[in-house]
């Protein structure tokens, strides 16, 4: 499960960071704008790839402060 975390997390920064797109030499293509809704879940289709991202994010940190306050 952590595995599939980070690659959804990986996907949401190439879709949010210019930066990060950069560093690696990538590009966003159509499949990941689909790939990251889809990851976002049922809301994935009412979203922007960016506003979709950037749940994935808000998700991971969540889970990442759940699991140390545990």
């Amino acid at each position: 499960m952590q595995s599939k975390s980070r690659t959804a997390v990986r996907l949401a920064l190439k879709i949010l960071s210019p930066q990060y797109r950069k560093a690696l030499g990538e590009v966003i293509t159509e499949a990941d704008l689909h790939e990251i809704r889809q990851w976002a879940g049922d809301l994935g289709a009412e979203l922007s790839a960016q506003e979709a991202a950037s749940l994935i994010i808000l998700r991971a940190l969540a889970g990442e402060q759940a699991a140390t306050i545990q």
